[in-house]
């Protein structure tokens, strides 16, 4: 009676404590999605384009197997009176060494477009450019995103 007793006694306390830990982490799932929120209508923007598109090889092999061009916009508070033309060059090499990256990794190699990949890639690109601009930069926008086969 009292084993019966003491495992009802320990299955009761880890159901709890699996109850009580994914409520905790629901909630701080929210307060997260509550925080990145922006308020647009708070705050107006402006969009810059970087120059030229960003050209990134893609190697299979030891050899290129194929390229991938960005179009990169930044999304910027439209208070921001510092142009990002004088500091392009830094943030094009900034943006470079994360795409090198994401090749380097296996990232492009077949499906470049999926969503989780894109997000993730926004995400880094963005903080990114805030090393260069600050919390001007609201985003990172990849408005064309190909892939050429070599």
């Amino acid at each position: 009676m009292q084993k019966i007793i003491l495992l009802l006694g320990v299955i009761a306390v880890l159901g709890g404590g699996l109850f009580g830990g994914a409520y905790f982490r629901h909630q701080k799932a929210e307060k997260v999605k509550k925080e990145e929120a922006v308020d647009y209508k708070e705050k107006e923007f402006t969009y810059a384009k970087l120059e030229r598109p960003l050209i990134i090889p893609i190697f299979k092999e030891d050899r290129t197997s194929a390229i991938l061009i960005a179009e990169v916009w930044l999304e910027m508070d439209k208070s921001f009176t510092e142009g990002i033309f004088s500091k392009e060059p830094r943030i094009r090499d900034e943006f470079l060494q994360i795409f090198y990256r994401y090749a380097s990794e296996g990232k492009f190699n077949q499906k470049i477009l999926t969503p989780k990949i894109q997000a993730r890639l926004r995400r880094d690109l963005t903080l990114g450019a805030r090393k260069y601009l600050g919390e001007s930069v609201r985003a990172v926008l990849l408005n064309d995103l190909q892939r050429q086969e070599m």
